[in-house]
């Protein structure tokens, strides 16, 4: 059985991972591979990370079938009603993190807007969480990202009720610090309330709560802050709608370029049509040249 770990981008993933190993002893999966070499990927006791043997389709079967709970890091949608723990986090602060990982990690310089959009891989912030936690599954859990920081007893206690663990969790030291020095890039700042930040213009925020304003609220994320009765986007807005501009443009691309492509996938349809003909009237000219 697989219990997936599932998350948005930098949300807090890592940090359950890491709790689990330090409090529970228990070791990880990732559903995707780790590009990059670095301590806390080739060494399981950082934070409970192991490579999976095989090739991924076949090690997803072997650990759905298995009677022993394998725990999986994922970012992807749901493929399965497998049990899963669910970590969310306030979406500006995963966004603004998501960019600077995507930059540092991936050398991909997204702007906030593409981010905000879901033109990250991975969908937007609200359509991920609701793909997961929108579903009837027998056994889900949700935890937030600002719980995890510094999990009390109560929240192991959950984690271990859910996870069948037998035994007395270890007590949780957070150990980010001295992560930091391994990796400064991946793990940033543990901010349990969104803070703000110089990318993160009064331009994105319009966008963000147009688009993720309802879940926002809904998590009580916008409860001190929510918008105002006709809250209304500033009348300038030129970085914003440079970056949009941009993104149109990066659409438009894009879309040329599938079109080129099924432009040439159609021509070697064609192709192969017209081979498989010839063949097919030489082979009725053998056929009838065998029996006149």
């Amino acid at each position: 059985m697989i219990v997936w770990l599932a998350s948005y981008p930098r949300s807090g993933n890592t940090l359950l991972r890491t709790v689990l190993r330090q409090c529970f002893h228990l070791y990880s999966y990732a559903d995707e591979p780790v590009d990059y070499e670095s301590e806390f990927r080739s060494n399981p006791d950082m934070i409970g990370h192991v490579e999976h043997e095989g090739e991924w389709p076949d090690f997803y079967q072997k650990a759905s079938r298995s009677d022993d709970t394998y725990l999986v890091k994922t970012h992807s949608p749901p493929i399965d009603a497998q049990p899963f723990i669910y970590i969310v986090r306030d979406g500006r602060s995963a966004i603004v993190s998501y960019q600077a990982f995507s930059k540092n990690f991936n050398g991909l310089d997204r702007p906030l807007t593409h981010l905000i959009l879901g033109m990250g891989g991975y969908g937007n912030w609200s359509d991920h969480y609701r793909l997961w936690n929108g579903r009837s599954v027998k056994r889900a859990m949700m935890m937030r990202y600002e719980d995890l920081v510094n999990i009390s007893e109560n929240h192991l206690q959950q984690l271990a009720d859910f996870l069948n663990f037998k035994g007395l969790p270890k007590q949780w030291v957070n150990p980010v610090e001295r992560l930091k020095t391994l990796e400064p890039d991946f793990f940033g700042i543990q901010c349990q309330k969104f803070q703000g930040d110089a990318r993160w213009t009064l331009s994105h925020e319009c966008l963000f709560r147009k688009i993720h304003g309802r879940l926002m609220t809904e998590l009580g994320y916008y409860s001190g802050d929510a918008p105002e009765i006709g809250w209304r986007p500033p009348e300038h807005a030129d970085d914003m709608l440079g970056e949009l501009i941009s993104l149109i443009a990066d659409l438009q691309r894009e879309n040329i370029s599938l079109n080129m492509t099924c432009n040439e996938r159609l021509a070697l349809i064609n192709q192969l049509q017209s081979v498989c003909e010839e063949r097919l009237q030489l082979i009725q000219r053998l056929h009838d040249h065998l029996n006149p």
